[in-house]
């Protein structure tokens, strides 16, 4: 009993470790600034969607169930303090939690069902850039990023909470 406390209470702080880096990196300027993201609640929210997504590929690459479970749960508590914070009362959150659900999902699956560059880079311009016209240039940047960096979360020390997405990617000239 004892040890399946520990387990889990180990598995509440990897997760918890792991949604702090999947926002610290979600919130990096250059997204913002040099990749024509958007910088408002609903960029923020696509860019920890898809950092979530990263994250949660590699753990169920390397088959830590539980860990991806409690990683969603925490993803989803993320997204009720941030509404909270923006001001949605009781009455407005499980509406609005719902639509953020619907979205992560199917974000993730459209992401994962992306072939290859080129097909990532589609998905990117309907969900991250919200068919913002002149966003190709951009998501295909976005594109490369996310190739390494799922190599780099791939080799992180998931269990313990580290996710590393190695070098943040470089901005373009203009932006959208």
């Amino acid at each position: 009993m004892l040890n399946m406390l520990r387990r889990i209470a180990t598995e509440k702080k990897a997760a918890a470790d792991l949604y702090r880096a999947i926002v610290r990196r979600s919130r990096e300027p250059v997204f913002y600034s040099g990749l024509g993201v958007p910088d408002t609640f609903d960029g923020r929210f696509d860019l920890a969607v898809l950092h979530t997504w990263m994250v949660l590929e590699a753990l169920r690459q390397a088959e830590m169930n539980d860990l991806a479970e409690r990683l969603i749960q925490e993803v989803f508590a993320g997204f009720e303090y941030g509404l909270r914070d923006q001001g949605a009362g009781d009455m407005g959150i499980g509406r609005r939690i719902k639509a953020m659900t619907s979205a992560l999902f199917g974000r993730i699956q459209s992401y994962r069902a992306a072939a290859d560059e080129k097909a990532l880079a589609e998905a990117l311009v309907r969900n991250l850039y919200r068919d913002a016209p002149n966003s190709e240039e951009h998501a295909l940047a976005v594109a490369r990023y996310i190739g390494d960096a799922r190599k780099a979360v791939a080799g992180s020390a998931l269990a313990e909470g580290a996710a590393e997405f190695g070098p943040l990617p470089h901005p373009l000239k203009a932006t959208i």
